[in-house]
């Protein structure tokens, strides 16, 4: 429910003086992208030397969550830092996978095993402050000892296509956000303010490019302090952004059945807004290879294979629900998780120190979530239903359920900043792109048979190459430094005595 109400003077300033970017704002939000970049480093690096798949999904979790934990905690020891840490969890998704993947030890599914040709999809977030840094990015697995045998070869069909959207949608976005910094830039998309009808418009035509769909979840969306998204029992007066919903999304397919001359957007009122400058914004798409087919993506709860259930790893505090809790293991957990992991996503090993306090954290959790305190995100797959299936009537849920298929995913998040020249120390407006870009999370060798011959996006994607032309100072927030075999070696150490 969203519940609106006059803010006091204290959450005026909460809003609006601690959302203004200055050197304060400006250096927390650098250094959550830093460590974000260094997680993502450090993930992606379990990844390529994981031989033999000796390391689950849910280990390769863990230990990028030890690595952030570490990270997060040796910045700001003297300076006054309310709150600093983990903003999404480690989470790793295999193809159609899309989200919460991020298992705690014991538990009975682990996210299996990577193999040759897979598309992990790495997501991690951090913040320092509020000030928050999220990042996604699909990395392909690589089969190294074949690799030394013969000539290794890109990754090609519909994974690569949906690979290919995803990285290519990112950064013609980042490149449409941008132009709010030059009002006067010379190309076709510069015309006019950014709106979200433009940028939907974007994402969906290149979408279309590559014959795949935008998957829901995918969204555009401004970032503030405390406020980026990164749950969805967060409530926000102020929303501003483009999202792709299942719902929405399937009802415009439908749609089309009956209207097919109808392409427009179904949700115009909702996207009339304009970038600014000044603004942090969170650019998260993903794309379901569909092969080019008609036909609507779903999501839906994944509970596992066999017999046993597979319970949700990660939790949401939604503040907005009040219950007197009847057991103290509750009220312990709840305590706890206010004080180390704020309104951020979290799992129950981050509020806990020890075995003995984890098994504490379980006994209060079910009350916990009975009442809806505590918000369980559902691991969820990507489903494809042909439209086909609709144009006779309404389906049955048997016969939905027998037409769907499972449809790989790819996702690509950045989060930037658009400073503008009254704000910058160089006197020149800035895009800052805290996480992704192609230092740290270059796009993976694949091969898609498509490509973008669209005037407007190539346009878009060489804007960055002028940006003497444009007086636009790019820059990408790259990762620490670390040798990876001593940062692994004290997590690997804590994980075996734990």
């Amino acid at each position: 429910m969203d519940m609106q109400m006059e803010l006091t003077s204290d959450q005026r300033v909460l809003i609006d003086d601690k959302n203004r970017l200055n050197e304060t704002s400006l250096e927390r939000y650098r250094l959550a992208g830093q460590i974000a970049q260094t997680g993502l480093v450090f993930v992606q690096g379990l990844l390529k030397n994981n031989h033999e798949a000796e390391r689950s999904v849910g280990e390769i979790c863990r230990l990028g969550d030890a690595f952030l934990q570490k990270a997060t905690a040796n910045v700001f020891k003297r300076q006054k830092v309310e709150e600093k840490g983990i903003a999404l969890p480690v989470q790793i998704e295999k193809d159609e996978f899309v989200c919460s993947v991020a298992p705690e030890e014991g538990d009975v599914f682990q996210g299996g095993f990577l193999k040759e040709g897979d598309v992990a999809k790495i997501t991690l977030g951090v913040h320092i402050d509020g000030y928050t840094a999220q990042v996604s990015h699909s990395f392909v697995i690589r089969d190294r000892d074949q690799d030394l045998r013969q000539e290794p070869q890109p990754l090609v069909g519909t994974k690569a296509d949906a690979v290919c959207a995803a990285y290519i949608a990112t950064e013609a976005v980042i490149s449409l956000l941008s132009l709010v910094l030059t009002p006067n830039a010379t190309i076709a998309a510069g015309e006019g303010p950014i709106t979200g009808q433009k940028i939907k418009t974007l994402v969906e035509k290149i979408a279309t490019i590559f014959r795949v769909k935008v998957a829901p979840g995918s969204r555009v969306r401004r970032v503030r302090r405390f406020l980026a998204g990164q749950s969805d029992v967060v409530q926000e007066n102020d929303f501003k952004g483009v999202t792709w919903d299942e719902a929405v999304e399937e009802e415009r397919a439908l749609s089309r059945i009956h209207k097919p001359e109808e392409s427009s957007l179904s949700n115009e009122f909702a996207d009339d807004f304009a970038v600014q400058e000044g603004e942090v914004w969170l650019v998260d798409l993903r794309m379901a290879a569909t092969e080019g087919k008609n036909g609507v993506v779903k999501t839906t709860e994944f509970t596992g294979y066999g017999a046993d259930t597979v319970k949700p790893s990660i939790y949401s505090r939604d503040y907005a629900v009040q219950y007197g809790l009847k057991i103290n293991a509750a009220r312990t957990l709840l305590s706890r998780s206010a004080a180390l992991t704020s309104v951020y996503p979290f799992k129950l090993s981050y509020v806990a120190e020890n075995a003995s306090d984890l098994a504490s954290a379980k006994l209060g959790l079910s009350e916990l979530v009975q009442h809806h305190i505590f918000v369980p995100q559902t691991i969820r797959t990507a489903e494809f239903v042909p439209l086909d299936l609709f144009v006779n009537g309404n389906p049955s849920y048997r016969d939905i359920k027998k037409a769907s298929k499972p449809v790989p995913v790819a996702r690509e998040m950045s989060t930037i900043v658009l400073l503008s020249a009254a704000e910058s120390h160089s006197g020149f407006s800035e895009l800052i792109r805290l996480t992704g870009g192609n230092k740290t999370a270059p796009p993976s060798w694949v091969h898609s048979n498509y490509e973008v011959t669209d005037p407007t996006i190539n346009e878009l994607l060489q804007f960055k190459a002028n940006k003497k032309l444009h007086g636009i100072n790019f820059q990408d927030v790259q990762p620490s430094k670390f040798d990876m075999a001593e940062a692994i070696k004290p997590i690997d150490n804590s994980m075996d005595l734990d």
